[in-house]
C-alpha cells in the first residue's frame, strides 16, 4: 500500500477539503437558511470567555423564542460585521 505524503498547511484558513466538496457544503448551507445571497463559508475557531459564550447563549435562546431561525454562529458573524462597520462600540 502506498503511503500518502504528509504536508503542513500553514495557512490556517485553507480549506480543507477539495473545492468541489466544500463548495457542495457551502451552497446546500445557505439554501437550508434561505439565504439570497449565496457566499461561501469557512470554519474557524475562536475563543471566548464563559461569560461570553452564557451571552450568545441567552441571546439565541431569546430569538428562538420569539420564532427567528438564528444560528449562534450567525448571531457571532453579525455583531461582528456590525463591529468592522463601525456600528458597536
Amino acid at each position: 500500500m502506498a503511503r500518502r505524503k504528509l504536508t503542513i498547511d500553514t495557512n490556517p484558513f485553507a480549506k480543507t477539503e477539495p473545492a468541489s466538496v466544500q463548495s457542495s457544503k457551502d451552497t446546500s448551507m445557505l439554501a437550508e437558511k434561505g439565504a439570497s445571497i449565496q457566499v461561501p463559508k469557512r470554519a474557524a475557531t475562536f475563543y471566548f470567555a464563559s461569560t461570553t459564550l452564557e451571552a450568545l447563549e441567552a441571546a439565541w435562546l431569546a430569538a428562538r423564542q420569539r420564532g427567528e431561525k438564528v444560528s449562534k454562529s450567525e448571531l457571532v458573524e453579525r455583531a461582528l460585521e456590525a463591529w468592522l462597520q463601525g456600528e458597536a462600540f
